[in-house]
């Protein structure tokens, strides 16, 4: 158990200014059935396939005109508090395709990827449960906004952040961006 906060301010558009603001482009989430077995051998994909994830990534880049992520994401904060399931995020969120995981984490690995992700550490360095999905959305609107400090990447115009829960069946995605959406 850990404890931990974090606020986000969100302001009508009317009331922004001049502010350097990172804008909610795209938002989504999806509960799926409670029971595992019931989530095991289905169509739409087994518990590794994080179809709530991905569905939530769908809808969030439908309605921020992404129709190529591995293009047109800079920076990805995922909720995800295991190796595992971070890497199983990254097909869920069409960064690569399901043959191409491991290609893709070797190329984070080494530092070849062009999409940053978890610039923070993500939830692996800190994983304060009741925030953790909330402190995804803040961070990726401080790289949006180039206020990251330490942590900041450079270039990052477009950000998605995850929230996940239970065993994987409650699912978040949201983009945020440097453009008006």
């Amino acid at each position: 158990m850990s404890e931990g906060a974090c606020v986000v301010v969100l302001l009508a558009d009317r009331l922004v200014g001049n502010r350097h603001v990172a804008w909610i482009q795209g938002t989504a989430g999806l509960t799926d059935t409670y029971a595992m077995g019931d989530r095991m051998q289905r169509p739409e994909g087994s518990l590794v396939d994080l179809y709530t994830l991905e569905q939530s990534a769908v809808k969030a880049y439908s309605q921020a005109g992404i129709t190529s992520p591995e293009e047109q994401v800079d920076c990805v904060e995922i909720q995800a508090p295991f190796a595992s399931s971070e890497a199983m995020a990254y097909t869920a969120l069409r960064l690569c395709g399901s043959k191409s995981g491991r290609d893709f984490t070797d190329q984070l690995i080494a530092g070849r990827e062009r999409i940053a992700v978890n610039p923070s550490g993500g939830p692996q360095a800190a994983n304060p449960v009741s925030a953790t999905a909330l402190i995804r959305i803040a961070e990726c609107a401080l790289q949006v906004r180039g206020t990251a400090g330490l942590r900041q990447r450079d270039g990052i115009r477009r950000a998605v952040a995850t929230g996940q829960g239970g065993a994987t069946q409650f699912s978040t995605c949201v983009v945020l961006g440097s453009d008006r959406p």
